[in-house]
Formats: C-alpha cells, structure tokens, sequence
C-alpha cells in the first residue's frame, strides 16, 4: 500500500516529461519486443507502465492483443497516447501490484517490465514477481526485464532500489 501511494503522489505531482526515467519512445524496449514477439497478434503485458508511449508505439507498429498493468491509477490519466489506447478495445488496463495480483495463466507471449523489478527490495516481493511471471507467460514465451545496474542510483522517486 505504501508503495502503490507514492506512485500516486508521483503521478499526481508531475508531469510525464519531468520525471528521471522518462523517454518519449521506448527505442530499446520496442526493438527487443520486435525481435521477440514479430507476429501483430503476439499477446504483450507492459508490467509498470506508468505513463509510458509504449502502448502507443506498439499499437501504431500494429500489435493488437496488449495488456497494460501499474500500481498506480492515476499513472496512464495524463498521458494522451495512454488516454488514446485506453479507449480502444484491444488494450486491457490492470491496476494491481504485481506481487499480489493474479493474471490468468499462459496469457502472454511476451511480459515486458522496465520499471518495477529493481523496487523489488525483498526476496517474497521477487519471488511473487518470478510465481507471476512462470505462471503467466506461455511456454515458448520471452520476458524482458530492466533494472538499475552497479552504478544506478540507490533510490528512484524516495524508494529503495535494488541494483543489478
């Protein structure tokens, strides 16, 4: 609940552009679910997606079975690509922690997080996420995971990071 309450804060406070993590396009992220996942009908979770482009960007590449999960409510109310893809019928909109939530099983051929892992401070709050992942990606399926590496910050918006 503390967590899902500074994402809040953090969505209520700034601007999408004003905070450090910031991109207007997922270049990387885009290029990697390209080359994992290259068929249109590939079924993609964006775990932590804040205010992301990303759905944006995929569904103008013509992906059209995504599902789009944050902790926060308020992290997509600002965003017009976010806004835009929230009123279509192909994208399904998940407000839930991660670590406690229950996707359906092998849902997903491709499960991308660039934003949640390293927050992860305990090894429960991994292991839920990993339980998530195994259950919800299918066989065969691609996950793609960043985090902060040695010489990111220890902390990101007031919150303890884990660094890999």
């Amino acid at each position: 609940m503390i967590r899902r309450r500074i994402w809040e804060s953090v969505y209520n406070s700034r601007a999408p552009d004003a905070v450090s993590w910031y991109r207007p396009h997922l270049e990387l992220s885009l290029e990697l679910i390209e080359r994992c996942a290259p068929l249109s009908s590939a079924s993609i979770i964006d775990v932590g997606a804040g205010e992301s482009t990303l759905v944006d960007d995929l569904l103008s590449r013509g992906y059209r079975d995504l599902t789009v999960l944050d902790v926060s409510k308020n992290s997509y109310r600002r965003n017009e690509g976010a806004i835009r893809a929230f009123q279509r019928n192909d994208v399904r909109w998940i407000h839930g922690d991660i670590t406690r939530i229950c996707l359906p099983a092998q849902s997903f051929d491709l499960w991308h997080d660039r934003a949640v892992f390293h927050f992860l401070v305990n090894s429960e709050q991994r292991e839920a996420y990993v339980r998530s992942v195994l259950n919800a990606v299918r066989p065969g399926g691609h996950v793609i995971v960043s985090t902060f590496g040695p010489e990111g910050p220890a902390q990101c918006s007031g919150l303890d990071v884990v660094r890999y």
